[in-house]
This record gives C-alpha cells, structure tokens and sequence, in this order.
C-alpha cells in the first residue's frame, strides 16, 4: 500500500485524511464499500480484482471522499477518475502492455449508454458507469499526453478538495490546462450513446 500511496501523491496530489484503514471479511458475494478513511472488501473482491481493489479504494479517497458530487449525473466523473487511477497502478506494476491489453478487453464490452446522461436513478449502475467512464479518462490522457493530462489531474484535484464538483467544473479545467476546445471530445464520450473510438496517439 505504501508504493500505491506514493503513486496517487505523484500523479494526484497527497493524501487528503490523517488516516486511512481496510477491513477485510469472509462474505462470499462481491462487496467494496470505499467511505472517508476506510474501505470494507470482501474476500470474493480481493480474489477477483487483487491490488486493483485496494487502488481502488485509496482512489476514492481522493475523488468520492475528498472530491464529492455536485449532483448524480457526475458519478460517471467520480467512477471515472477513481477507477482510472485504479488502471494506473495495473500500468505501474505491470507495465504498460498490461494495461493496453486490460483496456483493449473493455473495448469489446457493451457500452453504448452515455455516462453523463443517466435518466433514471437506475442507470447510475450499469457497465457504462464502472467501465466507459475510465475509458473516457483513459481517452483523454491519450488526447492530451501524459504531462499535460496529469497537469489536469493536480490542478482538479487541488481546486475541488474538500468540496463538490460537476462535469462543467472537469471540462473547464481540462480545456484550460489543455488549451483546446474538448467539446467534441467530452459529446462524444459522456453524452452520445455510442462507445468512440480511443485517440490516434
């Protein structure tokens, strides 16, 4: 935990709480809860996902916890940034093929709902959240480059800890940090129901 720690200070800012506990338990189902300085996992999760779950819930202290919501249509935000630092620590200790090989394989999955746009409550939980989300951030490293991206990272994380934020709030700083008009990119990602294309790097 202590290199994943060092990961998020690096790409993301430093930790935002005085503490931070996992609880582990024997349940058979597949169950995180990821609240401010603790993450519950159950067994199933860790054999599942591994470190990936213990990145996640660190992640979350940052953007969920430190990071909140301004209103339900920004999970897709919350998910996206938190789970795609999950994807940076599977690039970091497996290197990068892992990853290319690990987003490659939800490209294949069924995910042609917009994830900024849920109608409904029940939409909050479908794959479009927990998976498109991520490859939308994952889209936008490819679109801006790594310094640029992670300029991104640090400067949302820096201006919205300790508050709420909303998709607006994201977008503005990624076209400022970036420079660029991102309205087509943001469309196509969050608000059109097919799944784009990643970037040509």
């Amino acid at each position: 935990m202590p290199d994943m720690l060092s990961l998020l200070n690096e790409v993301v800012g430093p930790y935002p709480f005085p503490s931070y506990s996992v609880v582990i338990h024997t349940r058979s189902a597949p169950y995180a809860n990821f609240q401010q300085e603790l993450s519950i996992l159950s067994l199933a999760v860790l054999t599942d996902y591994g470190e990936e779950a213990v990145m996640n819930g660190l992640s979350f202290q940052y953007f969920g916890n430190s990071v909140g919501l301004a209103q339900r249509q920004d999970l897709w935000l919350i998910q996206g940034l938190g789970g795609y630092l999950g994807w940076l620590w599977i690039e970091k200790s497996r290197g990068p093929e892992a990853l290319q090989t690990m987003v490659k394989r939800i490209a294949s999955y069924d995910l042609d709902f917009p994830p900024a746009a849920p109608a409904t409550a029940h939409d909050l939980d479908n794959d479009s959240i927990y998976f498109r989300a991520p490859m939308a951030i994952h889209a936008l490293r490819m679109r801006l480059g790594d310094e640029r991206f992670f300029q991104l990272l640090h400067t949302f994380y820096a201006r919205y800890q300790g508050g709420n934020a909303s998709t607006a709030d994201f977008i503005a700083v990624a076209e400022e940090v970036s420079g660029e008009d991102l309205t087509e990119f943001f469309q196509a990602w969050l608000y059109d129901d097919k799944l784009p294309p990643l970037p040509a790097q």
